[in-house]
């Protein structure tokens, strides 16, 4: 059949266009006795039939009643036998159905053109012979291959390269790797693991001049084992239990804290806390205006905390556990150094400090002549002032303090007037000086004295002196404490005076 409206040529039969899908115009086929040779060829023409031609087969209603033709054929459709069904609206134009199989159901209203199912699915038929009609897939190309190879084998390497990675990232590995470094006095990769983000004093020449002078960590690790006593989201604690060659045994506890940094972006970052390795906030008391030395490097005064009237407080971020030169140097002294351990208890016994307090040194041996030459000098000028019953102005620079209560004292031991007992004319033949205190501090001298003096013996309260004893031989000491002024220098705090 031709269809009016696009001039595709469909199949006999065919209710709509396969190609636009216009609905095809019915013919009236009236009965006809058309040759078997034209039906089975299937052709096209139409054949009207001639109702007044006579044959065998003469018509006897001729009162506009119903006319029944007979279609059947002795042949099956696809060995189906076609009169086995009832075909509900359908009818044969007498071609064989391309391609559909009526599988012994009722075709209810829907009429099989002799088209292919064009991307519909019967949903309760089995599709009996229907061919996919869609183009052939074209081979995938070499390009292509090699670069889905190429996306498979990244993705691969990518979960392999995580997997390692979370591994040896992990707390355990970080803290072997840690204690290798410690054992192998490896300072940089204990650097890399400090817990501190001040690293100023983990220098090289500190590790080597301080760090565990004895090879308290050169041992036997008999086991390790992980603490979780203390463990908490984000912390994890590790021990190391050692057996040193001598014998003894002590304990290396890691503690290790997640940092808030990544480690190759992906990748978990640990710090270590060890006090037996690093030793950190370490706090050293100094006096005021003193410079405080590591090992002869200055400390900057920024890392000073505290402040008082006397002292000032440096906190060390972090040090390596040790044995470390402390000195401070005052104006107008020699620099003062002690030796001193800071850390935590190691494996051997040792009693370390995170605290050190050096506004108790000793004085240096240079700093104590120095300061006895000065006590000789104080006195005398003092003693002279008071023969002479000068005010307390006149010797007030030599004193810390405003108050006159230790010259007055010192005064009542000399005559002021010829109505009194007393000592005058005093000259010290003999001054001995030891240093009794030797704290930088506030350091103490003795004064041992011997001399001449003349002595106003006798006489009675409101009359005359009775006589002077000339030349009279004494002997006594002194006492002075001092403490150091930034503008002064030292300056007398106390002083005692006892004479024979």
């Amino acid at each position: 059949m031709v269809c009016n409206k696009c001039g595709a040529e469909n199949e006999q039969g065919a209710v709509f266009c396969g190609s636009c899908g216009a609905k095809l115009e019915e013919t009236v086929v009236e009965n006809t006795s058309t040759t078997q040779q034209e039906s089975a060829v299937g052709t096209e023409e139409r054949v009207s039939l001639n109702k007044t031609e006579t044959s065998s087969n003469e018509i006897k209603d001729t009162n506009n009643e119903s006319v029944s033709f007979d279609y059947s054929y002795s042949t099956t459709n696809n060995g189906v036998d076609n009169n086995a069904n009832q075909n509900q609206g359908f009818q044969n134009q007498g071609m064989p159905n391309q391609g559909f199989q009526n599988q012994g159901m009722p075709n209810q209203g829907f009429q099989n053109q002799g088209m292919p199912n064009q991307g519909f699915q019967n949903q309760g038929m089995p599709n009996q012979g229907f061919q996919n009609q869609g183009m052939p897939r074209k081979p995938m190309s070499n390009a292509a291959k090699v670069l889905i190879g190429t996306i498979a084998a990244a993705v691969i390497t990518f979960i392999v390269f995580v997997c390692v990675g979370n591994s040896q990232a992990s707390y355990s590995n970080t803290a072997d790797r840690y204690y290798k470094a410690v054992t192998n006095y490896d300072y940089k990769t204990i650097n890399k693991y400090a817990d501190t983000e001040d690293k100023s004093f983990l220098t090289e020449k500190n590790f080597k001049e301080s760090f565990d002078l004895d090879k308290k960590f050169q041992g036997k690790l008999v086991n390790k084992e992980d603490d979780n006593r203390y463990d908490f989201p984000g912390r994890k604690t590790r021990k190391y239990n050692i057996e040193t060659k001598n014998g003894k045994k002590g304990t290396l506890t890691l503690a290790g804290t997640e940092s808030k940094s990544r480690s190759f972006i992906f990748f978990k970052k640990w710090n270590i806390d060890c006090g037996q390795v690093v030793s950190r906030k370490v706090t050293m008391l100094v006096p005021k205006n003193a410079k405080l030395y590591i090992n002869g490097v200055e400390v900057s005064r920024k890392y000073i905390t505290n402040k008082s009237s006397s002292s000032e407080t440096y906190t060390i971020p972090a040090l390596y556990a040790g044995q470390y030169k402390l000195s401070v140097k005052v104006k107008g002294r020699s620099k003062i150094t002690v030796t001193r351990i800071i850390g935590s208890k190691v494996v051997v016994g040792e009693n370390p400090s995170s605290f050190i307090s050096l506004t108790r040194l000793s004085l240096s041996d240079n700093d104590q002549k120095d300061l006895l030459k000065k006590a000789k000098k104080d006195f005398t000028k003092i003693v002279q002032s008071a023969q002479m019953g000068d005010d307390y102005s006149k010797v007030k620079k030599y004193f810390a303090t405003s108050s006159s209560y230790y010259y007055d004292n010192l005064c009542d031991e000399f005559t002021h007037s010829n109505y009194e007992e007393g000592k005058c004319n005093m000259r010290f033949t003999s001054m001995e000086a030891d240093v009794m205190d030797n704290s930088s501090e506030h350091p103490s001298v003795r004064i041992n004295l011997e001399g001449k003096c003349d002595e106003v013996v006798g006489g009675v309260e409101g009359t005359t002196i009775s006589h002077i004893e000339k030349d009279k031989d004494i002997d006594g000491h002194v006492s002075i404490s001092y403490k150091y002024d930034e503008k002064k220098g030292w300056v007398i705090t106390r002083i005692s005076f006892f004479v024979l």
